[in-house]
């Protein structure tokens, strides 16, 4: 009798069996047993592929639990029963609705598991980053609310109703990751959670670089995620690594020609945005805001360390940002470029694109200082010094008058976006005519004191307005969260400490940077920057105490 199956070694190999008796011919030629089954079997077993997958986790658990493991040994510490989970120190349960754990968060792993074991969205938890969905929704509206006018770049409404799609809609974990450690640095109780989830963020970033030849990470998601992780490095005094990661964000931006010029209609050619569907002026002004929060970084950054420029303003043909209200309501809004408005009459600018003018001053400013010594020592009789110094004494004085009236002082108080702009305006006047003054007052030429009097008084009504600024604002720790903004107090600081005359008397000048010091140490709680500065200013007051 013919048996009604096919021999089990066919089966296996996948081939035809004639059947034969006792062994089919297949069997008979290779040597094979041959057997038979009574009934058709059951597909109990899983599928290949699942096994291979459920393998390759079980070793990836283990790994982990190696590096945990030798991470406790070498630190003395006892392991936690959750070390194999990647597992941080639970919250304060006062920060957790209802007191629920908020479970487990991935640290960052090393170099040899980070690539296999993130995979951006696919190794992302549904039930929010930190294991708690309100924790995760706490942390980005501390983003958004405490910490977006540095760099108000994502629509927040957008960027929320993605967060709650399918994982192919969702924004990249990179970027969610690095929004809520910037949220979760803001918040008293959140803080913890701040580095660890800075450290995933930056290991998801480098992890899709390395994702199949780094196609996943050129889109405008990810061009944002690294100027975020810039931005938090920072303001956690981790400048080197900042300066790589915004570099990083600039050429990926100019890989996806963000730079160049882009009418309101042009939605066809944008780059990806990397999550959600959208292909609208929203998506094309979040781009054009994406640039021009790279470029003020990017000039601050000069500024600040005297690292070259990356971005040449020559090359940018990007329309300046538009208004709050237009990016938020979806409006579109013809703006001007970039050189139109420092070259024509055009003023008419967004809070951002205000921003932008500043910083760009503030660069050219302070370049132009650093160039000031010649081979004699000075150049004050140099015409071709003095003539860039009164071009950006005229366009000060314009970008003052471009402000809006509702955000003027003392109005402008109220919103860090504005503050910043004043401080920068300031900062950029300081610098201007500080080189002057010190330059005039040690010299012996007759015409120093033409030269040193007007100086001095542009300088001591700069550090006039910023102690004031400073001394009206009602939060003036989110202020000091900015490291553009710590540096600005401990500069007025030393200018106050020092014995240039600026016109004020000299108890005035020592009672405002004492309170410039106590308003750093304050802000130094939660910022390394501010923490450090309020210490030098700390040394420099004692020695003024002592000589005194």
């Amino acid at each position: 009798m013919t048996p009604r199956f096919s021999c089990l070694a066919c089966k296996d190999k996948k081939q035809s069996c004639d059947r034969a008796l006792p062994k089919c011919s297949r069997c008979s030629r290779q040597g094979y047993n041959c057997s038979y089954p009574d009934k058709r079997k059951t597909a109990t077993g899983k599928r290949k592929q699942v096994r291979d997958l459920e393998a390759k986790l079980t070793l990836l658990e283990a790994r982990v639990d190696r590096s945990h493991s030798r991470a406790g040994h070498a630190s003395g510490q006892n392991t936690s029963p959750h070390a194999g989970d990647e597992s941080l120190p639970p919250l304060p349960e006062t920060c957790l609705a209802g007191g629920r754990s908020p479970g487990h968060l991935g640290s960052l792993q090393d170099d040899s598991t980070r690539v296999d074991a993130l995979t951006s969205n696919e190794a992302a938890a549904t039930d929010g980053i930190a294991g708690d969905p309100p924790v995760t929704s706490e942390m980005m509206k501390l983003y958004f609310e405490k910490m977006n006018h540095a760099t108000p770049m994502i629509h927040r409404s957008r960027y929320e109703t993605c967060v709650e799609l399918s994982s192919a809609n969702q924004p990249p974990m990179c970027l969610q990751y690095i929004v809520c450690a910037t949220g979760a640095s803001h918040g008293s109780t959140c803080q913890p959670l701040a580095m660890p989830l800075y450290q995933q963020a930056r290991a998801y970033a480098e992890a899709d670089e390395m994702d199949d030849e780094g196609q996943r990470s050129f889109d405008l998601a990810h061009v944002q995620a690294w100027l975020l992780i810039a931005n938090f490095e920072a303001r956690k005094g981790l400048f080197s690594r900042a300066a790589v990661s915004l570099a990083r964000s600039i050429r990926m931006a100019q890989m996806l020609n963000l730079h160049q010029g882009r009418r309101n209609d042009e939605t066809e050619t944008l780059p990806p945005r990397g999550f959600g569907s959208s292909r609208d002026w929203i998506v094309l002004e979040e781009c054009r805001r994406t640039w021009w929060c790279l470029y003020v970084s990017d000039r601050l950054l000069f500024a600040t360390s005297s690292l070259p420029s990356i971005i040449d303003s020559t090359q940018v043909h990007a329309s300046l940002p538009a208004s709050d209200q237009a990016f938020q309501s979806g409006c579109p809004e013809e703006t001007s470029t970039l050189q139109r408005v420092l070259h024509g009459p055009d003023r008419a600018c967004s809070l951002l694109a205000l921003r932008v003018l500043a910083a760009s001053l503030f660069h050219r400013t302070v370049y132009l200082s650093g160039s000031r010594k010649t081979e004699d020592g000075d150049n004050a009789n140099d015409e071709a010094y003095w003539g860039i110094h009164k071009t950006i004494e005229n366009e000060l004085i314009s970008l003052q008058s471009a402000i809006p009236e509702s955000f003027r002082l003392p109005h402008g108080l109220k919103c860090q976006h504005s503050v910043f702009i004043h401080v920068l305006i300031q900062m950029t006047i300081l610098s201007l005519y500080k080189p002057t003054m010190q330059s005039a007052q040690g010299g012996n030429r007759r015409n120093s004191s033409y030269i040193a009097n007007p100086s001095c008084k542009h300088v001591g009504n700069a550090v006039l307005h910023i102690v004031n600024i400073f001394k009206s604002m009602e939060d003036i720790n989110t202020a000091l969260q900015n490291p553009i903004q710590s540096y600005a107090v401990h500069t007025v600081a030393l200018v106050l400490l020092s014995n240039s005359d600026i016109g004020q008397e000299e108890a005035s000048k020592v009672a405002s940077a004492k309170f410039l010091q106590r308003s750093l140490r304050q802000a130094g709680k939660t910022s390394p920057i501010a923490l450090s500065l309020s210490e030098q200013l700390e040394m420099k007051l004692a020695d003024r105490d002592g000589l005194s």
